[in-house]
This record gives C-alpha cells, sequence and structure tokens, in this order.
C-alpha cells in the first residue's frame, strides 16, 4: 500500500520517505551530507542526495522502497549495511558501491539534486527541509512543478539510463522494453531487485 500526503511524503509499508528537489550553492553536496549527518537530529534518518537523471519518475523511487520494504518483512539481511548505499545502489542497478557513487556523483559540477530522505519520524521528514535551506536553494512551491520535472520519465532521461547503466549489457536497444515508459520502468525496477542478489 502507498499513502502519500501534499508534502511529497510517500509511506510503502513501514517506510517513509520524502522528497525535496535542491540546487546547492556549490557542487561540493558531499559535504553537506556530512554536515547534515553529523548533527543528532539527523544520524538515524536515511540521507540520499540523488541526480535527477537517475530517476524516471515517481514510481522508479516507489519500486525501490517496494523493494527495501519487503527485505525488511522477510527480515533478509542485506550485505550492504547502510540502507542510503543500498537505495542508491539499486538505483544505479548495481552490485558496486564505487560504481553507484561514480554514477550519481560523477559530474563534479552538479548543484541540482533530488534529496530523498527516509525516516520514520514526521517531524523530521518536515525539518530537514529547513536544514537543507542552509546548503542551497530549495525549490518549493504550490503545485511542486519543479520536483515533478526533476523527476519526469522523458526519453532523454531514458536514453541517459541506458547509456549509463546498460549501453555494453543490452543486444537489442530497440526492443519494445525500453521504448516504452511503463514497460521501462517495469525493467528498472526488476533490474534494481536483482542488482544485490
Amino acid at each position: 500500500m502507498i499513502a502519500e500526503s501534499k508534502d511529497n511524503i510517500m509511506q510503502v509499508g513501514s517506510l517513509k520517505a520524502r522528497m525535496i528537489s535542491v540546487t546547492f550553492y556549490d557542487s561540493n553536496v558531499k559535504e553537506y551530507y556530512k554536515k547534515i549527518k553529523t548533527k543528532s537530529t539527523y544520524k538515524e534518518t536515511d540521507i540520499v542526495f540523488v541526480n535527477p537523471m537517475l530517476i524516471f519518475g515517481k514510481e522508479h523511487l516507489i519500486g525501490i522502497m517496494r523493494i527495501i520494504n519487503e527485505e525488511r518483512k522477510r527480515k533478509m539481511i542485506s550485505e550492504i549495511k547502510n540502507p542510503e548505499v543500498e537505495f542508491l545502489m539499486r538505483l544505479c542497478c548495481t552490485d558496486q558501491i564505487k560504481e553507484a557513487l561514480n554514477r550519481n556523483f560523477g559530474d563534479k559540477e552538479k548543484k541540482d539534486y533530488v534529496v530523498f530522505i527516509m525516516s520514520d519520524n514526521n517531524q523530521v521528514l518536515h525539518d530537514i527541509e529547513i536544514e537543507l535551506a542552509c546548503y542551497g536553494f530549495v525549490h518549493v512551491d504550490s503545485s511542486d512543478s519543479h520536483l515533478s520535472t526533476c523527476i519526469a520519465s522523458t526519453k532523454n532521461k531514458r536514453d541517459y539510463i541506458i547509456n549509463s547503466f546498460f549501453k555494453d549489457k543490452l543486444k537489442n536497444r530497440d526492443s519494445t522494453t525500453l521504448e516504452k515508459n511503463v514497460e521501462f520502468l517495469k525493467f528498472l525496477i526488476e533490474r534494481a531487485a536483482i542488482a544485490l542478489k
């Protein structure tokens, strides 16, 4: 079951998450991440800075949440002890931490990220926006059109993901699976599910 509130808070089973679009003041986003995570308020919060080009719509993120939630329900023990890293690896369809980090942070000039926050604490999910505003411009508007545009499923993103993740692994790049958004999304979620097996 998926519940969603007006503040981009999603819930899949026991997992709650929120997405926020941020343009950071400079491209050293790893330092911003460290500053946030060293605060006791956010120590237990899972925060992932995601290059929006890797997100193929909100359902892509929800699909990864479902995979992680299912693992927790079945009490499956992941070799990856850090949920943030696991999420990023599944998003990047890889079992290599270094590869996931390179794919996500490879553009050293990048300042625009979607910050994906997972926490059981609703207050933290709201407070994190104020924290992020210390390090960059948080895109907030009534219709949340900036975030929707950032995570939208587009042909440009599909091509980027295929070239970044699957260029040498796909035999038939003209497959209908790769051309239709719904089929491509299923393909990505399947790949995310088996990425760490």
